[in-house]
């Protein structure tokens, strides 16, 4: 998609609740593959791609790192060609981890920004105050009931104190999703001065997504389940960068990033070298690569996985 069709595509998905489950429906097993296209990082990474395909073709003069580059753009995780021989180690392994920018703020809260994304705030006054000019950002709030925490994006207010919620803003609209406690919505010039006795706009809790059109018209409310809500969150999840990294350094990220156990049933399999882009949850997308190109099977035994050599 070019970069209009996919700038209406996003604005369609926020503009309810209900299309990001539609679309995953609709969409089926290859959603899977299309994590860099619904995050809207497709220039990114093909442009990290070129890029790596660029060093290869220095290094290799062969045409596999190519073909693999093709593939990575294809898939939510591929392992390159040959990569998977541990006595084939690629010269000076690497392994980065692609976050997010976070903000620490002097009251203790944090931002997460979405590339593109920009703050600036003011707690000089009784409110602490944070302007959103653009893209989408995730607060978590430091509790503080003396002091209310507000942030202003476009035409509009989110007000909370000891919660956490994520607001996008675009030229349609303003999208607010709550992930804990509660926040109230207002107009700007009732932000901070409201009362419990001043109807906001919305008040809504977690699980809660908000519409608010830029022209004005009523919000939108929709309740939405923890499935959707991390999968519109999805943005905030590291991604995995390998280059002939042994598995067992994979492993060992993954299982610090995604929750699950996972173990090596031998040394050998640690050993195996791997390359690629993953999201840090996907240990399913690792498990089917894994058992796909170098005979890795899983064992899922009670709340961890074992990995072991299938030959």
């Amino acid at each position: 998609m070019a970069a209009p069709e996919r700038a209406a595509f996003r604005a369609w998905l926020r503009a309810d609740a209900r299309h990001a489950a539609a679309f995953r429906a609709a969409n089926g097993p290859a959603g899977d593959c299309d994590w860099a296209w619904t995050a809207d990082a497709v220039d990114e990474v093909l442009a990290g791609l070129a890029q790596r395909d660029r060093r290869r073709r220095r290094r290799r003069a062969t045409l596999a790192a190519a073909a693999a580059g093709v593939l990575l753009a294809a898939g939510a995780f591929h392992l390159l060609p040959g990569s998977g021989r541990p006595e084939a180690a690629a010269a000076a392994p690497t392994v980065a981890v692609i976050a997010p920018r976070t903000l620490a703020l002097p009251d203790g809260s944090q931002v997460e920004l979405e590339d593109g994304a920009h703050v600036t705030a003011d707690f000089s006054g009784a409110v602490r105050a944070v302007l959103l000019d653009r893209g989408t950002a995730h607060f978590q709030v430091a509790h503080d009931p003396q002091r209310p925490f507000v942030v202003r994006a476009g035409a509009f207010a989110v007000q909370a104190v000891g919660t956490a919620f994520a607001i996008d803003l675009d030229e349609r609209q303003v999208t607010v999703l709550v992930t804990e406690g509660v926040v109230r919505i207002d107009p700007p010039s009732a932000a901070g001065a409201a009362t419990p006795d001043s109807p906001p706009l919305a008040a809504v809790g977690a699980g809660s997504a908000v519409v608010l059109p830029a022209d004005a018209a009523g919000p939108s409310v929709a309740a939405i389940d923890a499935a959707e809500l991390r999968e519109r969150l999805s943005w905030r999840i590291p991604r995995l960068e390998f280059s002939g990294t042994p598995l067992r350094e994979v492993v060992a990220l993954m299982s610090q990033h995604s929750g699950e156990r996972i173990e090596l049933g031998d040394e050998a399999v640690g050993a195996t070298r791997v390359s690629g882009i993953l999201r840090a949850d996907r240990v399913d997308a690792l498990i089917e690569s894994l058992q796909a190109d170098f005979g890795i099977r899983a064992e899922r035994r009670g709340d961890r996985v074992v990995l072991r050599s299938a030959r």
